[in-house]
């Protein structure tokens, strides 16, 4: 199952789900088209061991995605070295490493923060584990933080939904400067809104998800 922060909705198989239809959800894809789709209730969903997720609303898809209906329910540790998902209880806690960055963010639903870029403000970037990229950018903040540097490579990506698919400008560029710390090697899309990417949050070899305090917290071993 995918953890993806940058869905407001969950989505499951509903032929394998005893869900009640209760109405349709506009399923908006990253290249801004939509579609409708049903939308079911299920009284109650296990999520790992021993939690349960009572209510749970979900849209039907031929794909199992976590989206932030049921994250913003409880806490979660991923770790990237050993590729696994825990979920813990709200009210639970991890020791985090002093020097693990933090991204705090608003929003329930829409986990939404900000950046530092090369000394520059950021506003409104989603925190997008369902997304590979490392950063995206929309022109106009793109061009403000990154104008005068000249990337070491320069490509188009393909960004491909069920509904569409569509090209954008990709530069590499050798170091970039992000809440204070420096990062080689940095992909950013040009695209029609601002996010950071689980291809950024790989740099580490851990992330913990912190729901109750709205926090992202993201370190290295």
């Amino acid at each position: 199952m995918t953890f993806d922060a940058g869905a407001t909705m969950t989505m499951l198989n509903h032929n394998n789900q005893d869900g009640i239809c209760v109405g349709i959800f506009a399923l908006i894809d990253a290249n801004k088209l939509w579609k409708g789709t049903k939308v079911y209730l299920k009284k109650s969903l296990p999520i790992g061991e021993n939690i349960i997720i009572q209510n749970v609303v979900y849209a039907d898809l031929n794909e199992n995605i976590l989206g932030m209906n049921i994250i913003k329910q409880a806490n979660w540790h991923i770790s990237f070295v050993d590729s696994i998902i825990e979920v813990f209880p709200l009210d639970s806690s991890m020791l985090i490493p002093e020097d693990a960055i933090c991204f705090k963010y608003q929003r329930g639903r829409r986990p939404m923060t900000y950046l530092n870029i090369n000394g520059r403000k950021v506003k409104n970037v989603l925190l997008d584990t369902g997304s590979d990229s490392d950063l995206k950018l929309c022109e106009k903040d793109a061009f403000c933080v990154l104008g005068n540097i000249v990337s070491a490579k320069t490509d188009t990506v393909v960004v491909i939904t069920p509904q569409s698919q569509k090209l954008y400008v990709q530069n590499v560029y050798e170091e970039v400067k992000i809440n204070g710390s420096i990062y080689e090697n940095v992909k950013v899309t040009r695209f029609n809104k601002n996010l950071v990417g689980l291809g950024f949050m790989r740099r580490f070899d851990h992330l913990f998800w912190d729901s109750k305090h709205k926090k992202v917290y993201l370190w290295n071993d």
